[in-house]
């Protein structure tokens, strides 16, 4: 999340905040960090990047 916040945040044209780490207590996932951004065309775009412990093989 943090290379395309860096990447994006480069071109004016996109609208870019900043990551927001969002907790989820209760989950398994325990929180999800999001981050909008307004495309050239002015469309609302919403990146989300889940924990990398939560792409773990389950079994």
């Amino acid at each position: 999340m943090n290379a395309a916040h860096a990447e994006l945040s480069r071109d004016p044209a996109f609208g870019c905040g900043d990551p927001v780490w969002i907790p989820l207590p209760g989950t398994p996932l325990g929180g999800l960090t999001v981050m909008f951004l307004r495309d050239p065309d002015g469309v609302v775009v919403e990146l989300v990047a889940r924990p990398r412990s939560a792409l773990a093989a389950r079994g």
